[in-house]
């Protein structure tokens, strides 16, 4: 096409083809004692385009993720500790020229990680909460699938929160 004067290629996305997309997704709340509890959640995502001349890797499908944890919980205080999780994205499970942004993963692939962390919440009276935690208690550095950049590093948080 001619635009303001100048021959221009034309380019349209299309959906050409088909795919398909599963997964599982499951969450358990298992309550120990009254105010202890063990909790839990993983996702798992699987897709592929399919081809006659074999199926290849559909893009933007994370890893397996989830988090797992144990919170104590009454009255006037929660006390969380729990793991963030994310498995290994194998190099060969990226769309090729996709939206997986394969040239920020490490050689092979996007490695799998954990993290550690800690939060809790105060209520010291009807008004007043006071927060508190520390995540990625272990400074792991590891970057979220698809990303561009690392996650930050071990993080202290502190606030409060006043009700008028």
């Amino acid at each position: 096409m001619i635009y303001e004067g100048v021959e221009s290629d034309v380019f349209a996305m299309q959906n050409k083809g088909n795919a398909y997309i599963g997964g599982l997704s499951s969450t358990l709340k298992m309550v120990i004692t009254k105010p202890l509890m063990i909790y839990g959640m993983v996702n798992f995502t699987k897709g592929e385009i399919l081809n006659h001349t074999g199926n290849t890797p559909l893009d933007h499908i994370p890893p397996m993720y989830g988090k797992a944890g144990l919170k104590y919980e009454n009255k006037w205080m929660l006390l969380d500790f729990y793991m963030l999780f994310n498995g290994k994205k194998d190099i060969s499970d990226y769309s090729m020229n996709g939206e997986d942004n394969e040239q920020y993963a490490p050689q092979g692939g996007m490695p799998s990680w954990q993290t550690i962390n800690f939060k809790t919440c105060f209520i010291v009276n009807k008004n007043l909460s006071v927060y508190a935690g520390i995540e990625n208690i272990l400074d792991l550095q590891y970057r979220v699938f698809s990303s561009g950049i690392n996650a930050s590093g071990r993080n202290i948080s502190v606030a409060a929160k006043y009700h008028f």
